[in-house]
C-alpha cells in the first residue's frame, strides 16, 4: 500500500477523492493529504494505518536532485524507523518498524528480479546491471540502521527471533555487498 502511495499517487488520488478528480491540478501535498484522509477514514484501513503509511512513505525519488538521494533515502529511513507515535506521543512508534523492516527484506531479497528501466518510449535507460548495482549500493547505506533499531527495547520480538532477523541482516548485508558497478 505504501508503495502505492509512493508511485500511484496521481491515480490513487483522483480515485478517493472526486473534487480533486475535477481540479485536476493538485499539488503533490493535496494528493497525498487526500489519500492518507481517506484511509484513515475507511473502515478496513483506519487511522492507524493512514498513520503507518505516512511515515513509510516518501516524495517521488524523481523530485529530488539525484546528488542528494544516498543522503535524502538514508535520512527518510531513520526518521521512519524513529518515527513518533503520534502529535501527543514522541516515543518511536514499534509499527512503523515492523513494516518498514518486512519492506526492505523482501526488497532486498528481489534485487535478482529486477529488471532494466525503460523511458516512456520504449529506449532503455539503465542495464538491469546498473539498476541492481545502485539498489545494493543504497540499501548497503542503511542496513545497520535497520540492525541497531532492531535491538530498541520497544522492538517486542523474541531474542531468538532476534537473533534471526539480524542474521538474515548480515546475509542480505553481504550478499548486496558482491554487486559491482557495470
Amino acid at each position: 500500500l505504501h508503495d502505492a502511495l509512493e508511485e500511484e499517487l496521481d491515480r490513487f488520488a483522483v480515485e478517493v477523492d472526486v473534487e480533486m478528480r475535477m481540479k485536476g491540478d493538485s499539488t503533490y501535498e493535496e494528493k497525498r493529504h487526500a489519500v492518507l484522509t481517506f484511509l484513515a477514514s475507511h473502515k478496513t484501513f483506519g487511522p492507524r494505518v493512514a498513520h503507518i503509511l505516512d511515515k513509510l512513505s516518501h516524495r517521488p525519488w524523481n523530485t529530488i536532485d539525484p546528488d542528494q538521494k544516498e543522503v535524502l533515502y538514508r535520512t527518510h529511513i531513520e526518521n521512519s524507523l524513529h518515527a513518533p507515535r503520534s502529535e501527543q506521543d514522541s516515543r518511536p512508534d514499534p509499527g512503523v518498524f515492523y513494516v518498514k523492516l518486512c519492506d526492505f527484506l523482501n526488497n532486498t531479497s528481489t534485487i535478482e528480479n529486477i529488471t532494466g528501466a525503460y523511458d516512456k518510449r520504449g529506449v532503455l535507460r539503465k542495464t538491469a546491471e546498473q539498476r541492481k548495482y545502485e539498489l545494493a549500493h543504497k540499501w548497503l547505506g542503511v542496513i545497520d540502521i535497520f540492525a541497531t533499531r532492531l535491538m530498541d527495547e520497544d522492538i517486542r520480538i523474541q531474542s531468538e527471533n532476534k537473533n534471526s532477523i539480524l542474521q538474515l541482516i548480515k546475509e542480505r548485508k553481504e550478499y548486496l555487498a558482491t554487486f559491482q558497478k557495470p
